[in-house]
C-alpha cells in the first residue's frame, strides 16, 4: 500500500489518519509487523512514522535512498 496526500491538502492530518488506519487494518487481520519505507529526505513521512511510534531500522535500496520504519503491533 502507499500513498500521496496533494501539496494542497497537508498539514489537514490525513496522512496521519490514513496511516492509522492501515495500522488498525493491519492489526484485525492479525499482523505483528507493519513497516513504512520512506525517501530519506522525505521528511514530512518521517515525521509521521515517529509520531506514530515507528523505529528506523536502517536505509536499503542505497541507491534509492530509503529509509525503512517498523513498528510492532
Amino acid at each position: 500500500m502507499g500513498f500521496h496526500v496533494h501539496p494542497s491538502n497537508r498539514k489537514l492530518g490525513i496522512a496521519t489518519t490514513l496511516s492509522n488506519d492501515a495500522l488498525k487494518d493491519a492489526q484485525s487481520k492479525g499482523s505483528s509487523l507493519f513497516y513504512i519505507m520512506t525517501n530519506k529526505d522525505n521528511y514530512p513521512a518521517i515525521a509521521i512514522a515517529r509520531k506514530l511510534g515507528f523505529d528506523p531500522v536502517g536505509n536499503k535500496f542505497a541507491k534509492n535512498n530509503i529509509t525503512i520504519f517498523k513498528k510492532q503491533l
